[in-house]
């Protein structure tokens, strides 16, 4: 593949300086192809003396000439077009050399930049011993290419804090990844590793794989301490590990309603309101399983006990629940689920029904949002009121008959991560 090299051309103290040090960096680099970025002066002073040391054709090289060697946006803007010009013409930014050595400070920290933000190969500059005007003395000439990698890195991977703490766990894992094999220093590698898992653990939680994330957080407790301290996070990953433990040990908790509660909450933040309808619809029907479960001895609304209920339940309400059979099993959706705890002289039962029958209440409305959104059964895009409303809703619910719900909640908030610093 062809390389190309862009060099900021300036006068120095007599031209004869300059043109040295770019003419040792260009041998260095050996290019097929050369770009000068130079001012008027520096292209009627110092350019000649380079071709000529060179001995370079014309049509190997381009030269751009800009008068405005001072504004530092406006040459930006130019230098940016040009790189793109040559990369359209088929060198790969992988294969682009950058040396910034000469020029003004303006034209130089333009290049620099433009290189960075278009991810060239390489930048470089020209440094040696200096005299005591500070210039590089002729015949000590040394190229100096930093590390562009941790530099881009450190720039593009300031955004994973910001991506993590709105959730956004798939650009985060993509942004680590970008630098896993580019990479040589162990720290860092070790902190990319690090990271990478964390995302992973807190993806997996965010996709209700709980077994997966408790995995994933026990395991960064056990083997990163110092990074979760350095985060500020190591006691709300502890919180939230006991609160998966606690999902763990029973399908029916209401840890597990708080946390389908937050999933919900963390989809209204996100303005994906149709999916926190969703979550919120759920949120609705688990509570009442729960309830079910857990105070009316064991009961399952996938597989009813239809010997157990009629003990309890008049007939007419036994041949209702019978029409629901299929394929040996009876099984009932939110609605029913409500019902039949009414139907068991259960308090929350109670009011939903009220609720749901009253012609005046908002509860059957807003529960109809899920069924006409795009994502059940309708076509209606929901915003960011109807989700609002169902919200409070089932957190009126949980403030009345789940009122641990408000301790467990701090168990399950997402941690908030600072930025990381990587070196």
């Amino acid at each position: 593949m062809r390389k190309a090299m862009l060099i900021t051309v300036g006068t120095g103290r007599n031209r004869e300086d300059i043109a040295e040090g770019i003419v040792f960096s260009i041998k260095r680099e050996n290019p097929e192809f050369l770009c000068f970025f130079v001012t008027p002066k520096s292209n009627k002073e110092t350019l000649p003396l380079i071709v000529s040391k060179l001995s370079i054709n014309k049509g190997t090289y381009r030269v751009i000439e800009h008068e405005e060697a001072d504004d530092i946006q406006e040459l930006y803007m130019h230098y940016d077009g040009v790189l793109r010009d040559i990369i359209n013409e088929g060198f790969s930014p992988e294969e682009i050399v950058i040396d910034y050595t000469s020029g003004t400070k303006s034209m130089s920290a333009a290049l620099f930049a433009v290189g960075i933000a278009r991810e060239v190969g390489a930048v470089t500059y020209i440094s040696g011993k200096r005299d005591d005007s500070g210039r590089v003395i002729q015949g000590t000439e040394k190229q100096v290419s930093p590390n562009i990698t941790m530099l881009r890195m450190a720039i593009k991977l300031d955004r994973f804090s910001k991506l993590f703490n709105s959730y956004q766990f798939e650009a985060c894992m993509s942004l680590l990844s970008e630098f896993e094999k580019k990479i040589s220093q162990e720290t860092v590698k070790e902190k990319l590793a690090f990271l990478e898992s964390l995302t992973r653990a807190y993806m997996l939680w965010d996709r209700f794989d709980t077994e997966g994330s408790l995995k994933e957080l026990t395991e960064l407790s056990r083997r990163n301490e110092g990074f979760l301290r350095e985060l500020e996070i190591k006691g709300q990953l502890d919180r939230n590990k006991e609160l998966l433990y606690r999902e763990k040990q029973s399908k029916y908790s209401v840890e597990r309603i708080v946390d389908l509660f937050k999933n919900a909450e963390r989809r209204f933040e996100e303005g994906k309101y149709d999916d926190a309808v969703a979550r919120l619809y759920r949120t609705i029907e688990y509570m009442a399983q729960v309830r079910l479960f857990t105070n009316h001895n064991g009961i399952e609304t996938g597989d009813l006990d239809m010997d157990r209920l009629r003990e309890k339940l008049d007939e007419a309400t036994i041949e209702e629940l019978e029409k629901k059979r299929s394929e040996g099993k009876v099984k009932v959706g939110l609605v029913d689920s409500f019902f039949l705890l009414y139907k068991l002289g259960d308090e929350m039962g109670r009011r939903f029904v009220n609720e749901f029958n009253d012609s005046n209440s908002e509860l059957k409305k807003y529960i109809n949002l899920r069924n006409q959104s795009i994502l059940a059964h309708g076509f209606t895009p929901i915003g960011r009121e109807g989700a609002e409303k169902l919200k409070r809703i089932v957190e009126s619910y949980l403030n009345d008959f789940f009122p641990s719900w408000k301790q467990i909640e701090q168990k399950a908030r997402f941690p908030k991560i600072r930025d990381v610093r990587w070196i």
